[in-house]
Protein backbone atom coordinates (compact mmCIF):
# COMPACT_ATOMS: atom_id res chain seq x y z
CA UNK A 1 0.00 0.00 0.00
CA UNK A 2 1.03 3.38 -1.19
CA UNK A 3 2.11 5.76 1.93
CA UNK A 4 1.05 9.49 1.11
CA UNK A 5 2.07 12.42 3.70
CA UNK A 6 -0.23 15.20 3.58
CA UNK A 7 1.53 18.39 5.32
CA UNK A 8 -0.92 21.55 6.22
CA UNK A 9 -1.19 23.97 8.89
CA UNK A 10 -4.55 24.47 8.67
CA UNK A 11 -6.05 21.17 9.95
CA UNK A 12 -9.64 20.81 8.51
CA UNK A 13 -7.99 21.09 4.86
CA UNK A 14 -4.97 18.33 5.89
CA UNK A 15 -8.02 16.07 7.34
CA UNK A 16 -10.18 16.66 4.20
CA UNK A 17 -7.39 15.80 1.80
CA UNK A 18 -6.57 12.60 4.14
CA UNK A 19 -10.18 11.18 4.14
CA UNK A 20 -10.56 11.72 0.16
CA UNK A 21 -7.03 9.39 -0.32
CA UNK A 22 -8.05 7.28 1.72
CA UNK A 23 -11.30 6.55 0.46
CA UNK A 24 -9.19 5.43 -2.35
CA UNK A 25 -6.91 2.98 -0.81
CA UNK A 26 -3.92 4.94 0.57
CA UNK A 27 -2.17 4.85 3.89
CA UNK A 28 -2.32 8.08 5.10
CA UNK A 29 -0.10 10.20 7.68
CA UNK A 30 -0.45 13.88 8.38
CA UNK A 31 1.43 16.82 9.99
CA UNK A 32 0.42 20.26 10.81
CA UNK A 33 4.25 22.21 11.19
CA UNK A 34 7.41 21.54 9.35
CA UNK A 35 8.92 20.16 12.78
CA UNK A 36 6.38 17.22 12.72
CA UNK A 37 6.76 16.98 9.23
CA UNK A 38 10.75 16.55 9.61
CA UNK A 39 10.13 13.98 12.26
CA UNK A 40 7.54 11.44 10.30
CA UNK A 41 10.11 11.67 7.11
CA UNK A 42 12.74 10.45 9.33
CA UNK A 43 10.72 7.31 10.55
CA UNK A 44 9.42 6.77 7.72
CA UNK A 45 9.95 7.65 4.11
CA UNK A 46 6.63 8.46 2.15
CA UNK A 47 5.71 7.00 -1.54
CA UNK A 48 4.39 10.88 -2.16
CA UNK A 49 4.02 14.10 -0.26
CA UNK A 50 1.50 16.89 -0.69
CA UNK A 51 3.07 20.09 0.96
CA UNK A 52 1.08 23.00 1.34
CA UNK A 53 3.63 25.91 0.85
CA UNK A 54 2.66 28.45 3.55
CA UNK A 55 3.04 26.60 7.29
CA UNK A 56 2.21 29.32 10.29
CA UNK A 57 3.84 28.63 13.31
CA UNK A 58 6.77 26.72 11.53
CA UNK A 59 10.45 26.75 11.61
CA UNK A 60 10.58 26.69 7.94
CA UNK A 61 8.05 27.23 4.77
CA UNK A 62 7.15 24.77 2.05
CA UNK A 63 9.52 25.72 -0.02
CA UNK A 64 12.62 24.75 2.95
CA UNK A 65 11.06 20.97 3.32
CA UNK A 66 10.80 20.66 -0.22
CA UNK A 67 14.73 21.35 -0.78
CA UNK A 68 15.73 19.54 2.26
CA UNK A 69 13.21 16.11 0.92
CA UNK A 70 14.35 16.59 -2.48
CA UNK A 71 18.35 16.69 -1.04
CA UNK A 72 18.22 13.67 1.10
CA UNK A 73 14.98 11.83 -1.05
CA UNK A 74 15.40 12.77 -4.61
CA UNK A 75 12.72 10.09 -5.47
CA UNK A 76 9.63 11.29 -3.70
CA UNK A 77 7.72 13.16 -5.61
CA UNK A 78 6.13 16.15 -3.50
CA UNK A 79 3.20 17.98 -4.89
CA UNK A 80 3.17 21.87 -3.76
CA UNK A 81 -0.55 23.29 -2.78
CA UNK A 82 -1.08 26.48 -1.72
CA UNK A 83 -3.89 29.10 -1.36
CA UNK A 84 -1.77 32.11 -1.98
CA UNK A 85 -0.14 31.24 -4.83
CA UNK A 86 1.55 32.87 -8.09
CA UNK A 87 3.25 32.04 -10.80
CA UNK A 88 6.36 32.91 -9.58
CA UNK A 89 6.03 30.65 -6.86
CA UNK A 90 4.70 27.92 -8.51
CA UNK A 91 8.02 28.50 -11.18
CA UNK A 92 10.13 28.49 -7.84
CA UNK A 93 8.30 25.22 -6.57
CA UNK A 94 9.02 23.56 -9.36
CA UNK A 95 12.41 24.36 -10.36
CA UNK A 96 13.33 23.00 -6.44
CA UNK A 97 12.21 19.72 -7.82
CA UNK A 98 7.91 19.78 -7.09
CA UNK A 99 6.34 17.42 -9.14
CA UNK A 100 3.19 19.89 -9.34
CA UNK A 101 1.39 22.82 -7.93
CA UNK A 102 -1.93 22.74 -7.39
CA UNK A 103 -3.76 26.14 -6.53
CA UNK A 104 -6.35 25.79 -3.55
CA UNK A 105 -9.46 25.22 -3.68
CA UNK A 106 -9.02 22.52 -6.47
CA UNK A 107 -11.58 19.55 -7.11
CA UNK A 108 -11.02 15.96 -6.26
CA UNK A 109 -10.82 14.89 -9.67
CA UNK A 110 -7.87 17.12 -10.10
CA UNK A 111 -6.09 16.02 -6.88
CA UNK A 112 -6.29 12.53 -8.02
CA UNK A 113 -5.21 12.74 -11.29
CA UNK A 114 -2.09 14.63 -9.72
CA UNK A 115 -1.34 11.83 -7.23
CA UNK A 116 -2.17 9.15 -9.97
CA UNK A 117 0.13 10.82 -12.13
CA UNK A 118 3.01 11.66 -9.53
CA UNK A 119 2.71 8.18 -7.90
CA UNK A 120 2.89 6.46 -11.58
CA UNK A 121 5.81 8.60 -12.45
CA UNK A 122 7.90 7.92 -9.54
CA UNK A 123 7.42 4.05 -10.30
CA UNK A 124 8.37 4.31 -13.86
CA UNK A 125 11.14 6.05 -12.29
CA UNK A 126 11.98 4.11 -9.57
CA UNK A 127 11.24 0.71 -11.82
CA UNK A 128 13.93 2.13 -14.28
CA UNK A 129 16.70 3.52 -12.60
CA UNK A 130 16.20 2.15 -9.12
CA UNK A 131 15.61 3.87 -6.12
CA UNK A 132 17.88 6.92 -5.55
CA UNK A 133 20.63 5.65 -3.33
CA UNK A 134 18.54 2.90 -2.13
CA UNK A 135 15.70 4.11 -0.67
CA UNK A 136 12.60 2.59 -2.18
CA UNK A 137 9.44 3.54 -1.19
CA UNK A 138 7.77 4.12 -4.29
CA UNK A 139 5.07 0.98 -4.41
CA UNK A 140 4.08 -0.25 -8.16
CA UNK A 141 1.37 -1.61 -6.63
CA UNK A 142 -0.62 1.19 -5.57
CA UNK A 143 -4.15 1.94 -6.57
CA UNK A 144 -3.57 4.65 -8.74
CA UNK A 145 -0.68 2.73 -11.10
CA UNK A 146 -3.23 -0.08 -10.81
CA UNK A 147 -5.89 1.97 -12.31
CA UNK A 148 -3.48 4.05 -15.07
CA UNK A 149 -1.10 1.47 -15.85
CA UNK A 150 -1.51 -0.38 -19.15
CA UNK A 151 -0.67 -4.43 -18.96
CA UNK A 152 2.34 -5.13 -18.86
CA UNK A 153 4.29 -2.18 -20.30
CA UNK A 154 4.06 0.97 -17.29
CA UNK A 155 2.96 3.15 -19.25
CA UNK A 156 -0.29 5.25 -18.58
CA UNK A 157 -3.67 4.29 -19.71
CA UNK A 158 -5.33 8.22 -19.09
CA UNK A 159 -8.29 9.29 -20.16
CA UNK A 160 -7.83 7.31 -23.96
CA UNK A 161 -9.19 4.17 -24.86
CA UNK A 162 -6.48 1.87 -24.10
CA UNK A 163 -2.13 0.96 -23.75
CA UNK A 164 -2.97 -0.07 -27.61
CA UNK A 165 -4.96 2.85 -28.62
CA UNK A 166 -3.78 4.74 -31.53
CA UNK A 167 -3.29 7.67 -29.92
CA UNK A 168 -0.20 5.92 -27.98
CA UNK A 169 1.19 4.69 -31.03
CA UNK A 170 1.18 7.84 -32.73
CA UNK A 171 2.23 10.10 -30.02
CA UNK A 172 -0.06 12.58 -28.16
CA UNK A 173 0.48 16.24 -27.45
CA UNK A 174 -1.24 16.87 -24.14
CA UNK A 175 -3.07 19.91 -23.09
CA UNK A 176 -0.36 22.25 -22.85
CA UNK A 177 1.73 21.11 -25.76
CA UNK A 178 4.21 18.75 -23.41
CA UNK A 179 4.93 15.43 -25.30
CA UNK A 180 4.28 12.34 -23.97
CA UNK A 181 6.72 9.21 -24.81
CA UNK A 182 5.94 6.80 -27.41
CA UNK A 183 5.44 3.32 -25.73
CA UNK A 184 4.32 1.32 -28.47
CA UNK A 185 5.97 1.44 -32.14
CA UNK A 186 5.76 -1.85 -34.40
CA UNK A 187 9.23 -2.49 -36.07
CA UNK A 188 8.77 -1.84 -40.25
CA UNK A 189 8.53 -5.21 -41.60
CA UNK A 190 10.55 -5.68 -44.15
Amino acid sequence: MSRLFIVDDEKDIRAMIGDILKDEGYAIRLAGNSDDCMAEIKSELPSLMILDIWLKDSRLDGIDILKKVKRDNPDVPVVIISGHGNIEIAVAAIKQGAYEFIEKPFTIDQLMVVVARAMCAAWRLWSEVGPAGGAGGVCGASPACGRWAGPGTGWPRGPFRGWRSRGLRRGLRSRGGVRRPIPHRRPARA
